[in-house]
C-alpha cells in the first residue's frame, strides 16, 4: 500500500530542493497503545509558500496487526494563515480474493500523543 498527504500550497516540484528526513518513530496514541513506524519530515526553507512551515507523515503499525494507520502534522510556521484544505490518496495491493480485503477511512476517535 502507498499513501500520501499533502497540503494545498505544496508543489511537488518544489519538494526536491527541500530537505527531507525519516525517522524510526515510536508513538502512543489516547488509549496507552504502542505504535512503531517511520515519520517522514520536510522542512521547508526554499518554497516562498510555504517557508518556516515542517511537514510530518507518519506511517504507523502495531507489531503483529494487520494495520496501517497513516496521518499527518502541519506545523505552521510561515507567518501566514495557511488553508485547511490538504488531500490523500492511496494505493492498495490487494489480495486475489476481495472477501480479504478491507479499507476503512474515518475521523477516528484515536488520537496519537
Amino acid at each position: 500500500m502507498a499513501s500520501e498527504h499533502g497540503i494545498m500550497d505544496m508543489d511537488d516540484r518544489a519538494l526536491l530542493k527541500e530537505k527531507i528526513t525519516i525517522d524510526f518513530v515510536e508513538k502512543y496514541d489516547n488509549l496507552g497503545n504502542l505504535w512503531k513506524g517511520m515519520c517522514v519530515t520536510i522542512s521547508f526553507k526554499e518554497d516562498e509558500k510555504l517557508k518556516g512551515a515542517i511537514y510530518k507523515s507518519y506511517y504507523l503499525t502495531q507489531p503483529g496487526l494487520p494495520i496501517l494507520c497513516t496521518f499527518y502534522q502541519f506545523e505552521n510556521n510561515t507567518g501566514e494563515c495557511k488553508s485547511d484544505i490538504t488531500w490523500i490518496s492511496a494505493s492498495l495491493n490487494t489480495d486475489d480474493d476481495a472477501k480479504n480485503t478491507m479499507v476503512k477511512l474515518s475521523n477516528p476517535i484515536l488520537h496519537f500523543l
